[in-house]
């Protein structure tokens, strides 16, 4: 009678082992969107600061990266108020497992490259 017992602890241990690797499992892929979604806000506001570049070069940089990962429901804004980017992609991260999902948001901001004349560019300017 005594392996009755035993044998429940030992079901007890190993769903308590498996809802701790689902937990990991879990936050690993959470982690895993999380740094896509900065990823991409970065790229997307180096590729949209750049001297020449706009906004769509952002947006398309953002894309690219949001495209290689498993995520749905993707928003990427790129917008731009005089001389600063804002870049925000969010998207939705789902696990195969008990229907879960969570939402995560990277964000980035920066100046936008302008070109400065230099005293070379314009002969007679002394310049402060």
């Amino acid at each position: 009678m005594g392996d009755d017992g035993e044998f429940l602890g030992t079901v007890i241990l190993f769903m308590s082992f498996m809802g701790l690797f689902f937990v990991c499992f879990y936050a690993a892929v959470y982690y895993h969107a999380y740094s896509v979604v900065n990823a991409a806000a970065q790229d997307s506001l180096r590729a949209a600061q750049l001297y020449g570049n706009d906004l769509d070069d952002g947006y398309a940089a953002a894309e690219n990266i949001v495209s290689l990962a498993q995520l749905s429901q993707v928003a990427i804004e790129v917008e731009q108020n005089n001389f600063v980017i804002d870049t925000r992609v969010s998207g939705r991260v789902s696990s195969p497992v008990f229907g879960w999902s969570a939402t995560v948001l990277g964000e980035a901001r920066g100046p936008k490259e302008r070109y400065i004349a230099t005293t070379e560019d314009r002969p007679g300017y002394v310049g402060p």
